[in-house]
């Protein structure tokens, strides 16, 4: 491992609070908690183009306005809602480019292309998270809730 350098940040006390809260619900440190978040940041900054960064944000917004008018993601219909929105969304920001674009995917057509990453992503997930859905779904349907992360 890498000779870990001390830094002195200045946090508000909402901001402390928050990372406390959060340190504890993952089971580290404070210390801990501040470098993996440094971390998954600097990775996203440094691994993924602006607009690639705009759309994730833009996702979770929708996941975040789809489950507060509708519930939780995990319930069917809600799922189907936050896919609609999903949809909707990318033809609102489709980008009206010709011929390089279609170039660009060769062979195969942008429904394939997309199915094939989809599903190649999804079985490449982490094994903690491969059964989250389904595992929340059934948590409902015994009448208990999954876990609150707010």
């Amino acid at each position: 491992m890498a000779r870990r350098r001390q830094i002195g940040v200045a946090l508000d006390e909402p901001t402390r609070e928050q990372l406390e809260k959060a340190a504890k619900e993952n089971d580290r440190s404070i210390a801990d908690e501040i470098r993996q978040r440094l971390d998954r940041t600097l990775y996203e900054d440094y691994t993924f183009d602006k607009p690639t960064l705009i759309l994730a944000e833009d996702v979770r917004r929708l996941a975040q306005e789809v489950a507060a008018q509708a519930g939780s993601l995990t319930l069917p219909r809600v799922h189907e809602a936050l896919a609609e929105a999903i949809k909707t969304w990318l033809e609102l920001i489709k980008p009206h480019i010709g011929g390089a674009v279609s170039d660009l995917l060769g062979p195969s057509d942008p429904a394939t292309l997309g199915r094939t990453i989809a599903h190649t992503l999804y079985r490449a997930r982490p094994v903690e998270r491969q059964g989250f859905w389904a595992a929340s779904g059934r948590r409902l349907k015994q009448g208990t809730k999954p876990k609150d992360k707010s």
